[in-house]
């Protein structure tokens, strides 16, 4: 079935609203398999956002919408960086590429965090992240509701090199 949805997403109209669609329909037909527990995922930065972007209910949207099996019961953590690199390879030679998402007018989150990673949750009691949409990453920004509709906890990763290909 794989082969069929990566020829929908590719061939479509709508490449992250289908892909995105048929990564639920996976994670579902698995969870139907599966003993009922606890389970840990990591996907790509919008794949966690609990809720909606126009045109595109991403993954963690779909898993905690209201009606379904597992609403309320989904954790988003989203991996930003600061001053690190990133491997880009192709079939002729590796490229490194310096990579930051963390909105740069978050100097707290800076100050905090030391070299590696830091993890801030979002949702404690009394946070403001809670009360209004502050977007602590410098892309990808969302329309409506707070933050913690979105994410829960943020993950800084500071001044990281790439991998390096064998």
């Amino acid at each position: 079935r794989n082969l069929i949805y990566r020829d929908e997403v590719y061939n479509g109209n709508n490449f992250n609203g289908i892909r995105d669609g048929r990564i639920y329909d996976n994670f579902m037909e698995l969870y139907g398999r599966l003993p009922r527990d606890k389970y840990y995922g990591q996907w790509g930065l919008s794949h966690i956002f609990q809720r909606g972007f126009p045109y595109v209910k991403w993954f963690a949207a779909a898993l905690n919408e209201r009606g379904s099996i597992l609403q309320d019961r989904i954790l988003s953590l989203a991996y930003v960086y600061d001053n690190c690199e990133y491997l880009y390879p192709t079939p002729r030679r590796d490229y490194i590429s310096s990579i930051d998402t963390i909105d740069p007018k978050f100097e707290a989150f800076q100050e905090l965090a030391g070299e590696g990673c830091t993890i801030f949750k979002l949702n404690g009691i009394d946070s403001p992240f809670s009360r209004e949409l502050i977007w602590p990453i410098a892309h990808k920004l969302p329309q409506g509701g707070v933050t913690t509709d979105y994410i829960q906890y943020l993950v800084l990763i500071t001044g990281s090199s790439a991998a390096r290909s064998l």
